[in-house]
């Protein structure tokens, strides 16, 4: 096994994908022309042929029993395509049909793409060296970048129903779907010189289930309430005018003033109340989880379980959707649903303290033994239950308005003006009236558990034991894994030994019972492991005026140019070499002839990459003086 150095960009983790098959042809566009089609058999990398090697594949054949010409694999490797453009690919969606179908257990699982963004995606392949190699799937640039600025689409809806009958589950009436919906995935990797950087990206992942136990809830618990609005009209009715006192009420100690039958006016609307909440959104205290019961959709938003609410920058072969993410999420549902009793028990305390309460009464007196005698005022009490109940009443909510007719009389014979008379009648209504009403209904009127009975939460503990037995199976029912690199687990990459893969992301079906994975985007290479050594050497290293001198180099990139300048003692270029081409073995040799006339000098032969400078090495050579003139030819 060869040492190498992996810089991978990691950010997401996913179980391993079945290894690269052999003997199959890809297809693959020339990204030049667009049009130009190539094909090349794979075989491991290790085969000592291909030198470096890449691989990039959006959706697996052969988990999905496709025919590989229509996933737009693009493989390329250095022996067969030396000097080619990179590779593309793309998925032939119209050809797929749009949906897929995975095989569980002889359960079909439909995979239904986004043709637009998957038709969008892309494959790409680069081997310009043997030991350079790139590969890249998913929402790409064309020079096999991650497109991060493109990879926020959907990708692709995996539907579960049908997997769950696998785990013995019965969704009749609760459930009508279960999907697992994947936004964009890409995934790149480079391979230079044994030194690996690798990326990858899954722009969102969102559980989805569709129950219409949920969807029918609003309808449930607006029944409920419906008959506790009328049953609370009657209630309030009945208890409120029979707390009310049906006396003669004492105004100042000076008049006693006769209540007649009081006219009540109450209208309990709960259901308005109710509304708000059950046209809603519930959501956990995570976040994660969403309830819209005007749907009947719970939803899962898988990235806010992450902190950052993103499920990129992850670790390699993070299970972002395990037995324990999963089983986090069936509890904080039922905490949802649970709480909902709680919640809708407060709102409708609240809505009937603040149900509105209107009492009509008139005062009536009679004195001198009957000689002034009639209505003297007519009283309304304006509040709400809440204040009634909490004796919240004040002197603002009574309002008392004198009858004309026989107030003079009443007024000379009790010797007080009009404004003390109206005073006095506020005064002994809350004290008389409005006392004794409070102290009656604490005592008389049911309070609202009273009233609800079990009908709120034995409407959700209803839906609760229906979703139980598919809340309590979705741990087995599917796991999903982010930035997949098989090595990191002892495994081979798809281009076998040596080689290495990341997948964005990696779907499993049923991982605790006849599980069959899903690779998506990934991406493999191999490339020879190379470090630049340079060295340069001149040979005569001792010459004179025009003689020819051996320029030679090791341990330059293969396949590469490089300059040959010819120093003089204070670093002044006397010629160039230009162009000097470096073979497969990373080897040059050039010529060059000292010009004639050329002083005695100590000259250098310096050897430089022209694509990467760094790599440079320098050998000394001498000119010597020509003292007889003659040099033994």
């Amino acid at each position: 096994m060869r040492d190498r150095t992996t810089d991978a960009h990691q950010a997401g983790a996913n179980p391993p994908g079945s290894l690269k098959r052999l003997g199959a042809v890809f297809t693959s566009a020339a990204l030049v022309s667009g049009l130009t089609m190539v094909g090349s058999a794979p075989a491991y990398a290790d085969d000592g042929e291909h030198r470096s090697h890449a691989l990039a594949t959006l959706i697996d054949a052969d988990a999905l029993g496709l025919d590989v010409a229509t996933v737009g694999t693009a493989e390329q490797n250095y022996v067969d395509n030396a000097g080619d453009d990179p590779v593309t690919g793309t998925v032939d969606v119209d050809a797929l049909g749009g949906v897929l179908n995975l095989d569980v257990g002889g359960v079909s699982v439909p995979i239904t793409l986004d043709g637009t963004n998957v038709g969008a995606a892309s494959n790409y392949a680069s081997t310009p060296l043997p030991s350079e190699a790139t590969a890249a799937s998913g929402t790409i640039t064309g020079d096999g970048a991650i497109d991060v600025g493109g990879a926020s689409g959907d990708f692709a809806n995996v539907n579960l129903t049908a997997a769950l009958s696998q785990l013995g589950v019965d969704t009749t009436g609760v459930i009508d779907a279960v999907e697992l919906q994947l936004r964009a995935v890409a995934s790149s990797v480079t391979e230079e010189a044994g030194t690996i950087s690798s990326d990858y990206t899954l722009a969102g992942a969102d559980l989805v289930i569709d129950s219409p136990a949920v969807g029918a809830l609003t309808d449930d618990l607006t029944a409920v309430v419906a008959g506790l609005d009328e049953t609370l009209d009657a209630t309030l009715q009945d208890n409120i005018l029979g707390e009310i006192p049906q006396t003669e009420i004492d105004v100042l100690g000076l008049l006693g003033v006769q209540i007649s039958e009081p006219v009540l006016g109450v209208d309990v609307d709960l259901q308005s109340a109710l509304a708000p909440v059950l046209e809603g959104e519930l959501t956990g205290e995570s976040g994660a989880v969403t309830i819209d019961l005007s749907t009947g959709q719970i939803l899962v938003d898988v990235e806010q379980l992450y902190a950052g609410g993103t499920l990129n920058g992850l670790d390699p072969n993070t299970q972002v959707l395990s037995e324990t993410e999963l089983s986090a999420i069936t509890t904080e549902v039922t905490n949802i649903l649970s709480g909902l009793g709680a919640t809708l028990d407060e709102v409708l305390t609240a809505a009937l303290e603040d149900t509105s309460v209107t009492i009509e009464l008139t005062g009536s007196v009679s004195l001198l033994g009957g000689l002034i005698a009639g209505d003297i005022a007519d009283i309304s009490i304006d509040t709400t239950l809440g204040d009634l109940l909490e004796g919240g009443v004040t002197s603002d909510d009574i309002e008392v308005t004198l009858l004309e007719g026989i107030l003079s009389d009443v007024l000379g014979v009790i010797g007080v003006g009009a404004e003390e008379l109206l005073n006095g009648l506020v005064a002994a209504v809350l004290d008389d009236i409005v006392g004794p009403l409070t102290d009656g209904l604490v005592t008389a009127l049911p309070s609202l558990e009273e009233l609800l009975g079990d009908g709120v939460q034995g409407v959700v503990d209803g839906l609760l034991a229906a979703l139980g037995p598919t809340l309590d199976a979705l741990p087995g029912l599917v796991s999903l894994t982010v930035n997949v690199q098989p090595t990191e687990l002892g495994e081979l990459g798809d281009l076998g030994e040596t080689s290495f893969t990341v997948r964005a992301a990696e779907l499993t079906v049923l991982p605790n019972a006849g599980a069959v994975a899903l690779p998506l985007a990934s991406s493999s290479v191999y490339a020879e492991d190379f470090a630049a050594d340079p060295v340069v050497t001149v040979a005569p290293e001792s010459v004179y005026a025009g003689e020819t001198v051996s320029i030679d180099g090791t341990g330059y990139w293969p396949d590469s140019t490089v300059d040959v300048e010819i120093l003089d003692a204070d670093g002044n270029v006397v010629d160039t070499i230009e162009g000097v081409a470096v073979n497969a073995d990373g080897i040059f040799t050039t010529d060059w002839t000292v010009p004639e006339g050329t002083e005695p000098a100590e000259l250098t032969a310096v050897a430089t990459d022209v694509d990467r400078p760094e790599v440079t090495a320098e050998a000394p050579f001498t000119v010597l003086e020509d003292q007889t003139g003659d040099r033994g030819d």
